[in-house]
């Protein structure tokens, strides 16, 4: 028939190079979803947070992890994206550090503001008691005195901001009754997740 046979097989060669690439994508997912599921960093229901995106973990499939963002929309991120870069796990730990900074006169009486700002973080509900919050000065100057504020609580979505904005209320309100002057006030949520492409198992 005279068909050229070295041409044919270049031409399959060819062929099965393109198939491979075409089908590298899916067989890398795949394999990383396996991976996943077989040694999960994270489980459904953990809030987690890839090199790009950020939220709850709602399914593990195959080829693709399901996230639903704070904002509500749902994100597919691939499983070879999420394997391959550092998984930040939020809800890896049982509680959540939150903190911030405030400055007062510099003749305040520490012993009293700190009395009042304890009295009143700890009033805030499910802020834990352990580990405890803290008051503490880190900065002095001729006209303030820094103070860092931080706190624990449960790590879960639903408490989260509810309890960062009812400790802010409570200090604001505690200095008011207290006729402390607040300078500054640089609030800042300061989360201790879990960061690692390990499995839950190689943390405990």
């Amino acid at each position: 028939l005279g068909v050229n046979i070295g041409f044919l097989s270049v031409l399959f060669a060819f062929a099965l190079i393109i198939g491979a690439l075409a089908l590298k994508p899916m067989i890398e997912n795949s394999a990383s979803g396996v991976v996943l599921l077989a040694r999960p960093a994270f489980s459904v229901g953990d809030q987690i947070e890839t090199s790009e995106f950020r939220g709850i973990v709602e399914e593990i499939g195959s080829r693709s992890t399901r996230l639903r963002q704070p904002d509500g929309i749902v994100v597919y991120v691939s499983n070879n994206q999420v394997l391959g870069n550092p998984i930040v796990v939020y809800s890896a730990q049982d509680s959540r550090k939150g903190s911030f900074d405030i400055s007062v006169p510099s003749d305040t009486d520490l012993d009293d503001v700190t009395s009042a700002l304890m009295t009143a973080i700890t009033s805030v509900e499910h802020v834990v008691s352990d580990p405890a919050p803290a008051v503490q000065a880190t900065a002095l100057t001729d006209d303030a005195i820094t103070l860092s504020v931080s706190f624990w609580y449960p790590s879960t979505r639903q408490t989260g901001a509810t309890v960062v904005d009812g400790v802010i209320r409570a200090t604001m309100a505690a200095l008011r009754e207290a006729d402390i002057a607040l300078a500054v006030i640089d609030a800042k949520v300061t989360e201790v997740p879990s960061s690692t492409p390990a499995s839950k198992d190689d943390k405990s």
